[in-house]
């Protein structure tokens, strides 16, 4: 019993570790992001960027989608960069905006590689960011059918 309730502890102890590992992943991303506001999406939108692997329309509506707060981009289109992306160009869009590790929520994009097979197949940990919701209002999430509710929406 007492091995028992031992491993119980050890495997819940590293289970509460990854999930720390990974929120600490997901706050790097978020505070190393290029684009935090309309302004520093404006010096992105001037030059060359993984922007541009989405078509003229597609790039628009996903600009258009950006909703920001003081901490950052607070929700996104998912289904544009799903409808037109590979995984790995996604992983590489919602890099400006400090998501990139969020790639794996998003399902149905293209795999056209390995990577891309990898970044589809990664296990998507709990977190405060929510697929088809967008931020509302300062830590309110609504329904929306093409969005994700990042986790700087609480902040």
């Amino acid at each position: 019993m007492k091995k028992i309730l031992a491993t119980f502890i050890l495997a819940t102890s590293s289970m509460v570790s990854a999930q720390s590992h990974v929120d600490s992943i997901a706050e790097i991303n978020i505070l190393s992001a290029p684009v935090k506001s309309a302004e520093s999406l404006s010096v992105i939108e001037s030059r060359s960027s993984p922007l541009d692997y989405l078509s003229d329309e597609g790039k628009a509506t996903f600009i258009d989608s950006l909703s920001f707060n003081d901490y950052g981009v607070t929700s996104f289109n998912y289904r544009v960069l799903e409808n037109e992306l590979t995984y790995s160009q996604i992983r590489e869009v919602l890099s400006l905006i400090g998501f990139q590790h969020l790639t794996s929520m998003i399902d149905g994009a293209e795999i056209k590689s390995d990577l891309d097979r990898l970044l589809a197949d990664q296990p998507i940990f709990d977190s405060e960011d929510h697929k088809d919701y967008e931020c509302e209002s300062r830590g309110t999430c609504s329904s929306s059918q093409t969005k994700i509710c990042t986790s700087t929406c609480y902040h």
